[in-house]
């Protein structure tokens, strides 16, 4: 394995770990909102947390999107 290897893997590394971060931020507004929609009780406060919760929730499905982008980018890193 020469540098070039070494340093495109790591590059691949960082990107996933950039990734994994950044998904556990919209799934943790996501609990917060769906915790607070227990807490509501009147319907317009359940929704304005349910539109939260969906809006996390999209937010969520982009940023695993980037976890696999990024693992695929590791497969084929090793692949080689």
């Amino acid at each position: 394995m020469n540098q070039m290897e070494l340093t495109m893997k790591d590059v691949a590394l960082e990107e996933l770990d950039d990734a994994i971060h950044a998904l556990s931020q919209p799934m943790t507004a996501l609990l917060f909102a769906v915790e607070m929609a227990f807490l509501r009780t009147a319907p317009e406060q359940i929704q304005d947390a349910l539109n939260t919760a969906r809006t996390e929730c999209r937010r969520a499905v982009s940023e695993l999107e980037r976890v696999r982008e990024a693992a695929a980018r590791l497969r084929a890193e090793g692949s080689q």
